[in-house]
């Protein structure tokens, strides 16, 4: 079995960006590739949970750390406008 990679700060954002994308549909359910009725309710707790990270994580992560956050939560934005 192959060895997992370090849990990691990047690993957290991608987690809820992955999650808030399942949830509005936009890519298919993992175990049956079919696509996934959208839940913006649901997309929106994770949008709230990307932005608690931001509020509570401010002055503790390197510039691209802060990139890549801002960067999720502006792409997770844009894909809730559309609902």
């Amino acid at each position: 079995m192959p060895e997992l990679p370090p849990p990691s700060f990047l690993m957290i954002v991608q987690l809820h960006h992955l999650q808030a994308m399942l949830q509005l549909g936009l890519l298919p359910h993992p175990a049956t590739g079919k696509p996934i009725p959208p839940n913006p309710a649901m997309a929106r707790r994770e949008q709230a949970l990307l932005e608690i990270l931001r509020e509570k994580t401010v002055g503790n992560l390197t510039v691209e750390e802060e990139e890549l956050l801002a960067d999720v939560i502006g792409t997770v934005e844009a894909a809730l406008s559309n609902f």
